[in-house]
């Protein structure tokens, strides 16, 4: 799945996420670990590539920056992500 190589040449940023969950996968495979183990290098590796979790708290930040501004809840657009400098 990652080939090691970034944008740029170098090493890719989410590379070292992947070793240490493909570590824990050959090491499931000869019994060392249990697969429920490796569930956190899994994420940790996902979370670098997608960024889910990260993206949730900004959205979280910001419904509570717009609630003490407006005094309610604004549910805006997900793809629109508002910068501190906007409120």
């Amino acid at each position: 799945m990652s080939s090691g190589f970034g944008l740029k040449g170098g090493v890719g940023r989410c590379y070292n996420n992947w070793v240490d969950f493909l570590q824990c996968t050959k090491d499931e495979q000869k019994g060392l670990v249990t697969l429920a183990e490796c569930r956190l290098p899994r994420n940790d590796y996902l979370e670098c590539l997608k960024h889910h979790k990260e993206k949730a708290r900004l959205y979280e930040i910001r419904d509570e920056i717009l609630k003490e501004k407006d005094g309610k809840s604004s549910r805006l657009p997900v793809r629109g992500i508002i910068s501190i400098n906007e409120i």
